[in-house]
């Protein structure tokens, strides 16, 4: 989630630099919100929220939890080892489904909330009007007993 980018172009010369040898530029770090792999967005970056480091825990947790997939202890054959959440489009960072042609099963979100259940409480957490009316619309979805899945 960094995009690195140079201060100035070019290296620094000899005679520029105090040591007299030559240096790479400096460089500046900006934050962008843009999750490449849409398996790993977190909902609050799928519901356009603020940015947060918890969208970066969000993240890592999922891969650690494939990761975690490939120990001995899981007892997974490893043909059977797949994303945590396996999302075909990612509404509304992707085209819309009749425009993909998958099924609204496979949006992000509804993948997630398969898992972790839709929200059971007051959604005034999401900040734009049509999130929250895009989340209020969908079917309610129990949370997933974990056993289940991963037994």
């Amino acid at each position: 989630l960094l995009n690195e980018q140079r201060e100035h172009a070019g290296p620094v010369l000899a005679g520029q630099a105090p040591s007299g040898i030559l240096r790479p530029p400096a460089m500046t770090r900006q934050m962008t919100s843009h999750v490449v792999t849409r398996w790993y967005r977190a909902p609050e970056l799928i519901l356009l929220q603020r940015y947060t480091t918890a969208i970066d825990v969000w993240s890592f947790a999922c891969i650690f939890a494939e990761l975690l997939t490939m120990l001995p202890e899981a007892n997974i054959d490893r043909r059977e080892r797949g994303a945590l959440f396996p999302g075909r489009s990612c509404l509304p960072l992707s085209p819309m489904d009749d425009e993909l042609g998958s099924s609204p099963n496979l949006d992000q979100l509804n993948v997630i909330f398969s898992v972790i259940g839709t929200p059971k409480h007051s959604l005034d957490w999401i900040d734009l009007t049509e999130m929250r009316d895009h989340v209020a619309a969908l079917s309610p979805v129990p949370r997933a007993r974990l056993q289940e899945l991963y037994s």
